[in-house]
């Protein structure tokens, strides 16, 4: 097969050689393409997105919080001497918390 001169060097490319020629085309095509989009989107102002507000949800009742802590502090309380009282070899109390008469 008989190939021309000029053709030579062009038949004698490897890949390496090419893929910077390949980069700068595709950096170059991508550019174009981007303007492209950009003009057709600049027709007017960009709206702003709408404003989203926030609607306070409403809070359950808390109670009354000094009430809670005394009836369980008085929980624990009673806990700590029915414990003591079983530990030290008392019979336990009924359940009903009153003195037995």
């Amino acid at each position: 097969m008989l190939i021309d001169p000029p053709l030579a060097p062009l038949l004698a490319v490897d890949l390496e050689s090419l893929l910077p020629f390949l980069f700068v085309i595709y950096w170059i095509g991508s550019q174009l393409f981007a303007a492209f989009r950009r003009g057709r989107q600049a027709q007017g102002p960009v709206p702003r997105p709408p404003r989203i507000e926030r609607i306070p949800r409403p809070q359950p009742d808390a109670g009354d919080p000094r009430g809670d802590i005394a009836r369980e502090q008085g929980d624990i309380a009673r806990q700590i001497e029915e414990f003591l009282r079983q530990a030290g070899g008392e019979p336990p109390r009924p359940a009903g918390g009153g003195m037995p008469q």
